[in-house]
């Protein structure tokens, strides 16, 4: 074979790449490359980070397909394996691809020797093993740009016209030196590989069998790592560095996944190492050592996988309470794991890298959890509040109740008041904030007029006590003054209110008793014009009488003195039998006689006069 031509290498890899979809079953995205470089055939099958196909499987399907397809082939075939987004495959397999034997024992497949089996690591290096990152970057430097990351959206190819014989130009060499790559899209025609036709005469069946039996004579000698120096050993080394170095940056779940990959790369490679190597025993302790790595690498990713979600979960808030509580959970549980990472682990360092923010995270998931469990205390408690005040408003009785009624009111408000922002709680406590508010008005001013009716009533009792105490010292003006003051304020309690009906009937009483008070405040009034009425008609020299007057009537008595002044005048004017001084002194008693009675009259009172032996020489009725 001297050359592949472009068409049929972009064939051949449509053919391998949906003989590897076939066989996984979809679930392994794989994509297929070929190239044709210094008489060997390169084919590089790539896949995602977070799918890890079984690499013998992957290297089986594709050993069986090419020789399949290119059964009148002699050639060297290297396969590579490699994760999208790394710039070096992680597993490689080398056979020789040869025309089918015509006579073959039973049981025995292209590539397999004796009881061989069938182990797809590396099974045909050689003599002594290439170096696994030498050989990439020999063989396949030219497409490391153009499929660096299946996750672009740029379709990688490696299939460019790489002629090892005498047809190849110049510019094609050029082309794939400079790692230049045709685009390649997703829907790419189907293309058919022609008949894969030998150039070549074909081989006698027994050329084909002398050739089995040379390979399986020195297959024993040819497994990695039994002759010469242990190029797996080292590639394994390497990516175990790589995966360290990747660990010292990672900042991400993607980056320690990748780092784990690395791991399991590097023991996929010491795994081919044979039971018979020298370099076995080594190999399997490094085996173990990825592998312990690599659990721990499991566990980390399992913390970050907490995080992550705690993280996406703590997004767009408020939240319910059980909702915080699982944040807290998964923020705790992650940092229990990454607390576990002793100092010797590969991952000590992301750890300790990770902790402060993570704990920085849960204390602020814990308040968040604080603060909800507070607003759905304060709104229930609000809750419960309304439903108390609303009974206590509906049966309120009195003053006292409505005042208990607004107390209780107040307290929801404050209540719900007090609930945090950012709580599933808030919105429904502004919500019963605003129904419940014109309740509190009306119950607010519904006290307030309540206590005014209190005052009121309160304030016309008072004034009754005054109107009664200015009665018993006769103070009937006062008194009529305040009986008057204290209806006015009943009048004044506004009806409907709980002291109206208590009202009423004191603003009866309150009447009788006023115009008793007017009655006795007349009387007075007149008793007092009375005595001062008598008080001028008995002044004189020598008094003229003195008197008493009460409720029942006025009595007068007429003083010794003046009487005996009367009685000395009238003998005095007889014996000089002066008639007009007897009639002075009759004239005169007749004058006092009929002022009395006058005074009788005006203040409606009946009049007794008495001598001053005490005989009634007097009475008048008005």
């Amino acid at each position: 074979m001297t050359s592949m031509e472009l068409n049929d290498l972009q064939a051949l890899g449509q053919i391998l790449q949906q003989r590897l979809q076939l066989e996984f079953q979809q679930m392994v995205p794989f994509k297929v490359r070929c190239a044709f470089k210094e008489g060997t055939l390169v084919i590089l099958a790539q896949h995602p980070i977070d799918v890890v196909p079984d690499p013998q499987q992957t290297f089986r399907v594709l050993q069986q397909t090419l020789q399949a397809e290119l059964t009148e082939y002699t050639l060297p075939v290297r396969l590579y394996l490699r994760v999208g987004g790394s710039q070096q495959p992680y597993n490689w397999h080398s056979f020789m691809l040869e025309p089918a034997v015509v006579s073959m024992p039973t049981g025995m497949a292209m590539g397999e020797a004796g009881n061989e089996d069938t182990n797809f690591e590396n099974p045909f290096a050689l003599g002594e093993a290439p170096d696994l990152h030498n050989s990439w970057k020999e063989m396949l430097a030219a497409s490391s740009e153009s499929m660096a990351d299946d996750s672009s959206d740029e379709e990688w190819v490696f299939g460019q016209r790489l002629n090892a014989g005498a047809r190849a130009n110049s510019e094609e060499q050029q082309i794939y030196e400079r790692g230049e790559t045709d685009n390649l899209s997703d829907e790419t025609p189907s293309v058919q590989v022609k008949s894969w036709r030998p150039s070549l005469p074909l081989i006698v069946g027994g050329v084909s069998v002398s050739m089995a039996v040379f390979l399986g004579s020195f297959y024993a000698l040819t497994r990695p790592c039994v002759v010469g120096a242990c190029a797996e050993i080292t590639a394994a080394q390497r990516l175990n560095q790589d995966s360290a170095t990747t660990l010292d940056q990672a900042k991400n779940k993607q980056e320690v996944l990748l780092a784990k990959q690395q791991l399991i790369e590097a023991q996929n490679i010491l795994a081919v190492i044979p039971w018979w190597s020298s370099e076995h025993e080594k190999a399997q302790k490094l085996i173990a050592v990825y592998q312990a790595d690599s659990d721990r690498l499991d566990q980390v990713i399992q913390g970050l996988e907490k995080a992550n979600l705690a993280a996406m979960k703590s997004q767009a808030p408020p939240h319910e309470l059980s909702e915080w509580l699982e944040m807290q959970q998964l923020w705790n549980e992650a940092i229990a794991v990454f607390k576990q990472v002793p100092e010797d682990s590969n991952v000590y360092q992301l750890a300790q890298r990770k902790l402060p923010d993570y704990q920085l995270n849960l204390a602020m998931v814990n308040q968040r959890v604080a603060t909800e469990q507070k607003g759905n205390t304060l709104l229930a408690t609000a809750k419960e509040t309304v439903e108390v005040a609303k009974a206590r408003q509906g049966v309120a009785q009195s003053l006292d109740d409505l005042q208990s009624v607004r107390s209780t009111w107040q307290t929801a408000f404050s209540s719900l008041n007090q609930i945090p922002q950012g709580t599933t709680a808030y919105q429904p406590a502004q919500q019963l904030l605003k129904s419940s508010q014109p309740q509190l008005i009306a119950v607010r001013d519904r006290s307030f007029e309540e206590q005014v009716a209190a005052n009121t009533y309160q304030q016309s009792l008072v004034l009754a006590q005054k109107a009664q105490n200015s009665q018993g010292i006769n103070q009937w003006s006062q008194a009529v003054s305040n009986w008057r003051n204290a209806i006015a304020s009943l009048k004044r309690i506004p009806s409907g209110t709980f002291h109206h009906g208590k009202a009423q009937p004191l603003i009866n009483s309150y009447t009788v008793a006023l115009q008793q008070a007017q009655d006795r405040f007349q009387l007075a009034m007149r008793m007092q014009q009375t005595s001062q009425d008598l008080n001028r008609t008995c002044s004189g020299t020598p008094q003229i009488c003195n008197y008493t007057i009460t409720s029942n009537g006025i009595k007068v008595r007429v003083t010794p003195a003046y009487a005996n002044t009367l009685k000395q005048t009238a003998i005095f004017a007889k014996a000089k039998g002066d008639y007009n001084a007897q009639i002075k002194v009759v004239n005169h008693v007749l004058t006092v006689g009929e002022a009395l009675e006058a005074i009788s009259d005006n203040a409606r009172l009946p009049l007794e006069v008495y001598g001053p032996n005490g005989a009634a020489i007097q009475v008048h009725t008005p």
